[in-house]
């Protein structure tokens, strides 16, 4: 079985209606839910939520992050009131139809000795999610290290459990890809996508010349990962932005002109820099990465 690509569709603040007409017009398969009109799915009025759940009903979702904030640690006291946000969060989650809840372990500082307390927190969290049937993907967080999810993953033992391996997030915390591969392979459920370079502006896929883009799919590719392939651009913020930047911006501020210069160069290859024609662009070189198969631009 080879993996299966998708990517996130709520840039720009991107109302539901035209989410799903880029999915379609991407000819995706699996629906990857994050943002509605800007807003995470937690935080949405229920009213809103009643009338986008029937546009699902013949799309297949593959996970929806909530965005739903991490449990501090050292607030124990509001661990009940955080379980029962969490259940609500989740009974939204499940009327989507998705396969997997995107979870984030709580916020806890690492050089304490004594870990159980938190892997009763993380496992009682997981109770509450499977018990609507959703399997779980847990997304790196709050500058917790892959040791770390190691630990907890081993700890909890669970099938329906996997990690979101996200390169970016790595690199800004210093953690060596290459080391984090080789901690958590055996839990990998999914590789998020996206580059930058050296400034932290997005770039697309394979030509920030920073991250070793290229060599981490490759490692992937050569394990025969048969997951989830997830796109994450920040380019799509980027290009709507950097045109539209005033002219003071442009002459005096060096991260303008970077974006500009970064702008006009995707148009001259491209020709356009609409949400629809970024992300088709990234979705040719992931196709061509992991499937063998090229997309007509």
């Amino acid at each position: 079985m080879k993996a299966i690509l998708s990517t996130f569709l709520d840039y720009k603040q991107a109302d539901i209606e035209t989410q799903i007409d880029l999915f379609k017009k991407l000819k995706l398969t699996h629906y990857m839910l994050r943002r509605i009109g800007g807003k995470a799915i937690y935080e949405m009025p229920l009213d809103k939520l009643d009338l986008i759940y029937p546009q699902f009903e013949k799309i297949r979702v593959l996970a929806v992050d909530p965005l739903l904030p991490s449990f501090h640690m050292d607030q124990m006291d509001g661990l009940d009131p955080y379980n029962q946000l969490l259940e609500e969060t989740v009974t939204r989650v499940k009327k989507f139809n998705a396969s997997y809840y995107v979870y984030t372990i709580p916020v806890f500082d690492e050089t304490v000795n004594d870990y159980n307390h938190i892997v009763e927190v993380i496992t009682e969290h997981i109770k509450i999610i499977r018990k609507y049937k959703l399997k779980i993907l847990i997304k790196f967080s709050d500058k917790h290290t892959p040791k770390m999810y190691r630990y907890i993953l081993d700890e909890l033992k669970h099938k329906h459990v996997e990690i979101i391996f996200d390169y970016t997030y790595l690199y800004k915390i210093n953690e060596a890809e290459v080391t984090a591969y080789r901690i958590l392979r055996d839990y990998i459920g999914m590789l998020i996508m996206e580059d930058i370079d050296k400034t932290g502006a997005g770039r697309v896929i394979g030509s920030g010349e920073h991250i070793p883009v290229a060599r981490i799919a490759k490692r992937f590719i050569k394990k025969s990962f048969d997951g989830y392939i997830v796109l994450d651009s920040s380019l799509v913020e980027l290009l709507g932005t950097a045109n539209g930047q005033g002219w003071f911006s442009k002459l005096v501020s060096k991260k303008t002109k970077h974006e500009l210069k970064i702008y006009n160069d995707f148009i001259e290859r491209y020709t356009s820099a609409d949400t629809y024609r970024v992300l088709l662009v990234q979705m040719a070189v992931l196709s061509l990465m992991f499937l063998n198969k090229k997309i007509a631009l």
